[in-house]
């Protein structure tokens, strides 16, 4: 019974334990999920922000063509102008790239993001199911387990009562081999009683036979 009341407590111990493991499981996919919602947005964002970059170049860009028209008919500043106007020609059409660039880059994280949180949303469901189905488990182990545990001392009753029907056999064992010795003892003084009536008749017998002579000589 001792053996099984720790085997009992082990076994709820260990359903503890999976059922804390689960639930951290749980935990842990949902905060991964924020996460990537968080970076989900900041990707939104910096596209957003990107696209006002592009913007903005375009329309630099553009005053730069309207600077090097301008140029032209500045006269002898026309040329120290045009170079300016091409610099910052030049500086758009680099910032354009670049933002075009880091757009592209950004898309691509926010299709990985996507990706990503769409895999985690099914994690995150998937690790709830298994959470849940943890927790009934647990309970219906938890059930079985205090079943065994009330069941141990009925166990021991039923030991119990198996040990006190040995003994009960052992005693009627001995009560009947000592009926089987009073027997046999019974059985030998029966002979020896036959054997006896058997003396007392073949007496008789023979005093009968000697009171019948006596007759005879009278």
């Amino acid at each position: 019974a001792s053996k099984s009341s720790e085997l009992a407590q082990e076994g709820r111990l260990s359903l503890a334990d999976m059922g804390q493991a689960m639930t951290d499981l749980s935990q842990a996919s949902k905060d991964m999920a924020a996460k990537l919602g968080l970076m989900r947005e900041k990707a939104t964002g910096i596209g957003q922000l990107l696209s006002t970059i592009a913007k903005v170049a375009n329309q630099t860009n553009l005053l730069s063509l309207n600077a090097a028209i301008e140029a032209e008919k500045a006269g002898e500043f026309g040329p120290g102008f045009a170079v300016v106007a091409r610099e910052i020609r030049r500086l758009a059409d680099q910032t354009a790239s670049a933002a075009l660039d880091i757009e592209r880059t950004v898309r691509d994280m926010q299709g990985s993001v996507q990706s990503g949180s769409a895999a985690m949303e099914g994690f995150k469901a998937l690790a709830d199911q298994t959470s849940a189905t943890s927790l009934a488990v647990n309970a219906k182990l938890g059930r079985i387990i205090e079943a065994g545990e009330q069941l141990t001392p009925r166990f021991s009753t039923v030991t119990q009562g198996m040990r006190m029907q040995a003994e009960g056999a052992d005693q009627i064992r001995v009560v009947i081999s000592q009926l089987a010795d009073s027997a046999g003892q019974t059985r030998d003084s029966l002979a020896e009683f036959r054997e006896a009536a058997e003396d007392l008749s073949r007496t008789a017998e023979e005093l009968k036979e000697v009171f019948s002579r006596f007759d005879m000589e009278r």
